[in-house]
């Protein structure tokens, strides 16, 4: 479309950067005419499209090159929105709608000045809401009959307030609908009024009105026909093919995003919203690496889809991420051999075939719990005489395309059992039993038993073992097979194959290390609290 090639650009009367993008041809004739009001930077910035207009044009109101970007970045989010409205026609809000937009103002106002209220006089500004009520505001006063008066002055006194809700959500709506809202404004600015005037007066008690307005849903009409987010995400999986647990568990993040924003339709979603959402999930406890890794990475993704795929204009969550300086002391580390030691002891007694068997595959292949509880005796194999376990997408899931892999297995494990255990669960899981999966259960059991074998390790209550030790139970092993590898001297680009983690490098990538290489780094692997093992093939 043509407003993709909206740009910021300097002219040669001003400092300042300007907004520049053509009209889309489509929406010319609804466009002009019309008045946008657009977000520059910390202001709404009203923007007239004149009867002849082509191309919008406005200032950003910066001279900085890099303010401007992002500036401009905000003010294409919203434009993009405004066109698209304008294809669907103009909305028609609900009561319900109407004093739910009210409260986003309510709540903003009182933010904003609560902290020093006695700024302004909040007694006049209700007398002169209610002379707006009355129709004796502005011009409104001028006109004949009191409905005329009353709407006139509304709209000129609450108008504009109405404008920045509706732009907000990228709505534009039918005159009667505006009225409304203009109304429902006023009555929310009377109320914001007098919390105010009660804050300026030392009464900061629990505001009972913030719940009262309810919560916003977009008009029926919104954007691409209604599209929310399940469908959203339903349409990217049909095409990615994901597993079924990561369709659940995005579903279940964007979900998240609409109870925190109001936002049921993808297209009516902005920036702020996404910002917003990510400060709940700080403010919640979440750590950097949930928040980035997991909530905003799925929806980046989605986003990502329905833009290449032409169902949105533009990703308003590229970009938005938590950025926090890694503090010293806070990497985490792996099992010393006095730790790993108490850990295998106790799962060589241990009665259970899960922990008997997970903890010493751990150690000794470095590979990730879930990986190796998704294990099925038919992922057992032999190939010149050294045994190996396949560790593949199609058992449950791997975290990448590095992750599929073939890893030898330790002489310890076979030295111990460990064959003639696999081989009694024929060729299917050998930690979990699909027949007692509860029915309607979401998670998948590979990662139940993960996180099982994870609380077993902290029941053991070993001395410095913990997330607040920065020792994980899961990653402690992934972290000691490296350390103990590297003093081997062992290349890191054997070490990441045999472990299913991405190159450093390009070079890195390429070649590969061959069966017998990963055998001989794997057994030499000291197995701690046990007797050294023979260093020969099986």
């Amino acid at each position: 479309m043509a407003l993709r090639m909206a740009r910021p650009v300097r002219l040669k009367n001003s400092p300042n950067v300007y907004f520049r993008g053509r009209i889309p041809a489509d929406v010319l004739a609804k466009a002009r005419g019309t008045t946008i009001i657009v977000p520059v930077g910390p202001e709404r910035l009203r923007v007239k499209v004149s009867k002849t207009a082509v191309e919008l044009k406005f200032s950003l109101g910066t001279s900085d090159k890099r303010e401007g970007a992002l500036r401009h970045a905000a003010a294409a989010d919203y434009v993009l929105k405004y066109w698209d409205a304008l294809r669907r026609g103009p909305a028609k809000l609900t009561h319900k709608q109407a004093v739910a937009l009210a409260g986003e103002i309510y709540a903003d106002l009182t933010r904003v000045f609560e902290n020093n209220p006695a700024k302004f006089d909040w007694q006049e500004v209700q007398k002169i809401n209610q002379e707006a009520f009355a129709g004796e505001y502005g011009v409104g006063r001028l006109l004949i009959g009191e409905e005329a008066r009353c709407k006139a002055s509304i709209a000129e006194r609450f108008g504009g307030f109405a404008d920045v809700v509706l732009a907000r959500h990228g709505l534009v709506v039918d005159d009667d609908s505006r009225t409304k809202l203009a109304f429902e404004v006023g009555r929310a600015l009377n109320l914001s009024a007098k919390r105010l005037q009660r804050n300026a007066q030392g009464d900061y008690s629990p505001d009972p009105n913030l719940a009262a307005f309810g919560r916003f849903d977009m008009p029926a009409s919104g954007a691409q026909g209604g599209m929310s987010w399940d469908d959203l995400v339903d349409a990217w999986a049909k095409e990615a093919n994901p597993k079924q647990a990561t369709i659940d568990q995005w579903r279940s993040t964007l979900r998240e995003l609409e109870a925190n924003s109001g936002v049921r339709n993808p297209a009516a979603l902005t920036k702020d919203h996404v910002v917003r959402w990510k400060e709940t999930l700080l403010d919640a406890g979440l750590s950097q690496s949930s928040i980035n890794d997991s909530k905003l990475a799925a929806l980046n993704t989605v986003l990502n889809w329905a833009v290449n795929n032409g169902k949105l204009e533009i990703n308003v969550a590229r970009g938005v991420k938590v950025r926090r300086k890694k503090q010293p002391g806070s990497d985490m580390k792996g099992f010393s051999d006095e730790q790993a030691a108490a850990i295998l002891r106790a799962a060589a007694s241990s009665a259970a075939s899960t922990y008997r068997w997970v903890p010493f595959l751990c150690a000794l292949s470095g590979a990730r719990v879930s990986e190796l509880t998704q294990l099925r005796g038919a992922d057992i194999a032999q190939q010149d005489g050294i045994f190996f376990m396949r560790l593949r997408n199609d058992a449950g899931s791997v975290k990448n395309d590095p992750s599929e892999r073939e890893v030898p297995l330790h002489p310890h494990l076979i030295e111990t059992g460990f064959l003639e255990f696999a081989k009694s669960k024929g060729s299917g899981p050998l930690f979990y039993n699909p027949a007692r999966r509860a029915k309607g259960a979401k998670k998948p059991p590979p990662k139940i038993v993960a996180k099982n074998v994870g609380s077993w390790v902290r029941k053991l209550k070993i001395e410095g073992v913990g997330r607040r030790f920065r020792l994980d139970p899961q990653h402690g092993w992934r972290h000691r097979f490296k350390t103990k590898a590297r003093a081997k001297l062992v290349p890191d680009s054997v070490i990441d194959r045999i472990q299913g983690q991405t190159p450093a490098t390009v070079g890195h990538a390429y070649g590969t290390a061959e069966l017998r290489t990963m055998y001989d780094v794997v057994r030499s692997i000291e197995v701690p609290g046990f007797e050294a093992q023979p260093a020969r093939a099986a």
